[in-house]
């Protein structure tokens, strides 16, 4: 059972300082909290801290039935402000700041258990604290160099600063303090080459720290988590036409520290990430739109990708004889759960302004479920396809009053989206793949009402 609420507030101020000044400013608090709730059976009470635990008779309790909620309990605010100004109409610029501060409470307790006991095991089996305190600051320029050319520039300094501390649900102790300054530069142009057509290129650097799960789930490891730092380049071309749109471009992200999937989940479901030291996604994606009649239109993308670790180790545990681990070099190897292709179509029919109806179908080619790039780890290529309609109306009650209709999965295919796996030696390798299969045929139905 999950059980989770969240009260958002906010509060913005908006001034015109003159023609070619603005300044406007945001404060947020958001609060959040809530539990899920698992039954466990036959659990030893020692897993909980909670030891000599006796029932009526006096008997010392080992372990049993038991529920459990899992906590969280967090307040978010901070701060938002930015001026904006204008040069002349060719040339604008734009600074700004924001601030936040994260605190979130991770807790849990047993809430009741399937056998009498004298002993009192309701108070908190775990108890943790995180903090993550952001500031950065930024500039931003724009400007047009006569009917052809315009540039941007963006810069970035970012301050983070994380804490973690108490007892994690699996009783390990947190103590985790970590300080990141990041700068994020960005630059691009683009070319006017005719009323229709433009050509575009841009470069930029991102550095992201590592999240909280990141860090939780490598507690005892050798290393902490790093954070990724990734440098991006674009070239992009776009046609706009009356009858065809199409945008296409090439991109190339260079990585250092990726923060990619294993393949594994922790003990709540969650995915596991690991830092890879040298990666890429390398990709064409395009976008087209075909107006074939007045009441007909075509939608389709495609995406082509190669996306690489250079030198990934397989790191593997073999429990034939105690516990050992083994690396395994396994060379350039394709990253997990990152398909090569991917694309979509859609056939639009519109009767009218009232009236639509649209089918969609949708191709993913095969992905891994670890970085291994071994064949029997694999989730298969798939392909569905959506039905969707969509009519209008306009009633005296109000403005407008929209009626929607979804079919997902028109021809009922089997298919899997995502998945897991485990890879060990006891005697000989062992490998457990583990699939989330996806709904048959199914549709929604709603409305939208204007005033």
């Amino acid at each position: 059972m999950d059980n989770y609420r969240q009260t958002q507030s906010q509060v913005s101020y908006n001034q015109e300082l003159n023609k070619n000044l603005s300044f406007q400013a945001t404060g947020f608090y958001t609060f959040g909290s809530g539990y899920f709730e698992q039954f466990r059976f036959d659990d030893t009470l020692e897993d909980y801290g909670f030891t000599g635990v006796t029932d009526t008779s006096g008997n010392e309790v080992l372990s049993g039935n038991l529920a459990r909620r899992r906590w969280l309990r967090n307040h978010f605010y901070g701060i938002l402000a930015d001026v904006k100004g204008e040069i002349n109409q060719d040339h604008q610029w734009q600074a700004g700041i924001f601030a936040s501060n994260y605190d979130g409470n991770h807790f849990g307790e047993i809430v009741k258990t399937w056998f009498e006991t004298n002993s009192p095991i309701w108070n908190k089996y775990y108890n943790s604290k995180g903090q993550k305190k952001d500031v950065s600051g930024y500039a931003r320029y724009t400007g047009k160099m006569g009917n052809v050319f315009s540039l941007y520039g963006d810069v970035q300094l970012r301050k983070v600063d994380y804490s973690i501390q108490g007892l994690l649900d699996d009783r390990r102790i947190a103590d985790i303090q970590k300080k990141y300054l990041f700068f994020n530069p960005k630059a691009g142009m683009t070319i006017q080459v005719s009323k229709q057509n433009n050509i575009m290129f841009s470069w930029a650097v991102a550095n992201r720290e590592p999240a909280r799960s990141d860090f939780t789930d490598h507690i005892g490891l050798n290393s902490d988590p790093k954070p990724e730092r990734m440098y991006n380049y674009e070239l992009a071309f776009r046609h706009k036409g009356e009858l065809v749109n199409i945008q296409t471009g090439l991109y190339f992200m260079d990585y250092r520290n990726q923060l990619v999937l294993n393949g594994n989940l922790n003990d709540v479901g969650a995915p596991l990430r690991i830092n890879v030291p040298k990666s890429y996604r390398l990709g064409w994606e395009s976008e087209a739109e075909y107006h074939l009649h007045k009441h007909w239109t075509v939608l389709g993308n495609l995406t082509l990708s190669q996306n690489r670790i250079l030198n990934f180790e397989e790191v593997i545990y073999d429990y034939t004889n105690g516990f050992e681990v083994l690396v395994h070099p396994l060379g350039n190897t394709p990253i997990s759960y990152s398909p090569a292709v991917m694309g979509s179509l859609e056939i639009l029919y519109s009767l009218n302004k009232e009236m639509s109806i649209a089918w969609t179908g949708k191709y993913v080619s095969k992905q891994y479920l670890d970085n291994t790039g071994k064949s029997d780890r694999t989730i298969p290529a798939f392909h569905v396809h959506s039905l969707r309609a969509s009519y209008v109306l306009k009633p005296k009650f109000c403005k407008e009053l929209t009626f929607h209709l979804l079919i997902q999965n028109l021809f009922n295919r089997i298919y899997v989206n995502s998945g897991y796996t485990y890879s060990y030696i006891f005697g000989q390798p062992v490998r457990e793949n583990f699939y989330f299969p996806q709904a048959g045929i199914h549709g929604f139905g709603g409305f939208e009402v204007k005033f």
